[in-house]
């Protein structure tokens, strides 16, 4: 489970980038019947994200629930250590091809 803080500042990170206000979420909560304070309540850390309002923010905010639930933002956009490998790689190979260019330039 994250921390208060952290799912404060991941409710707030995935809001902003909706380009929703509060106020604006708070209204698509309480059209599913859920308090239209609770996005404040959230971002302020006096109310857990679980439950209903943890399926109301992923619906609204259009993010998947494991941006509120997984510690790793690695785990987030799904990154795996065997991913990580593959990208370093490939970027080392791409720059070895750089200086290789470079070289035969001068």
């Amino acid at each position: 489970m994250l921390s208060s803080e952290e799912t404060k500042r991941r409710m707030e990170a995935a809001r902003k980038l909706r380009g929703l206000s509060q106020a604006e979420l708070g209204e698509l909560f309480e059209a599913d019947d859920l308090g239209k304070m609770d996005p404040q309540q959230i971002e302020r850390g006096r109310m857990l994200l679980r439950g209903a309002r943890l399926v109301a923010a992923c619906k609204h905010l259009r993010v998947p629930e494991r941006w509120f639930t997984a510690e790793d933002v690695d785990e987030i956009v799904g990154l795996t250590p065997t991913d990580e490998t593959a990208l370093a790689k490939q970027v080392a190979a791409e720059v070895v091809a750089a200086m290789e260019a470079l070289r035969e330039a001068h």
